[in-house]
């Protein structure tokens, strides 16, 4: 993530956040969202930016950075375990409700997530953060949940186009449309966000 180090503990980027609520990266963010599309964010911080946004995801594949946040069990496993998931979504919270009051035309995605990590914890991952258990009490949900899909080749194969079989990446497209039906079915019957909630594939290769 491309935020300053002084929004975590000991000023280290590969530490948590020193507010773990989100408001203080949501504030911070905001910002960076005035400075792109409003022309600055006061008026001594003026920029020549008059850019349209209409869509923002909170964090990118965040499972990346919390890999070094330890959660609240200390699973070592960066967002493969249930609290992590937790962690995240109250941040999103934080994050969103200040987005939300400083830039209420923007529409905001949750998950973020990629597809290689989706298919071993999806069901974990996505079923916390839509669970209106481990949101504050006015949190609105997200209006997309948002997913990548990138195809990979075997670990250690390098590509020669001339022998690569086509039959390899359409296997995993196939796997991806399978797992994004499985999501679809777990968002309709959540209990945040549930139907209302879109889905958007945003990065594809």
């Amino acid at each position: 993530f491309n935020w300053p180090s002084w929004l975590h503990s000991g000023n280290n980027s590969r530490n948590e956040l020193r507010d773990m609520t989100g408001a203080e990266l949501g504030r911070w963010l905001s910002k960076t969202i005035s400075w792109y599309t409003k022309g600055g964010f006061d008026a001594q911080h003026r920029s020549p930016y008059h850019y349209v946004w209409k869509h923002f995801e909170v964090f990118n594949e965040p499972h990346h950075a919390m890999e070094h946040w330890p959660c609240a069990t200390d699973c070592g496993r960066g967002s493969y375990c249930a609290a992590c998931a937790r962690e995240y979504a109250r941040i999103f919270d934080g994050v969103a409700a200040v987005l939300r009051s400083d830039h209420p035309e923007l529409q905001l995605h949750g998950l973020s997530d990629d597809w290689r990590s989706t298919m071993d914890r999806s069901h974990t991952w996505s079923s916390e953060f839509f669970s209106r258990h481990n949101h504050g009490p006015d949190a609105k949900p997200p209006e997309y949940a948002s997913y990548h899909f990138y195809a990979f080749l075997p670990q250690g194969r390098a590509l020669d186009m001339s022998r690569f079989n086509v039959s390899f990446v359409f296997a995993q497209a196939t796997g991806f449309a399978r797992q994004a039906r499985a999501i679809r079915a777990q968002l309709d019957s959540a209990d945040w966000g549930g139907r209302s909630t879109k889905l958007n594939f945003d990065e594809v290769g």
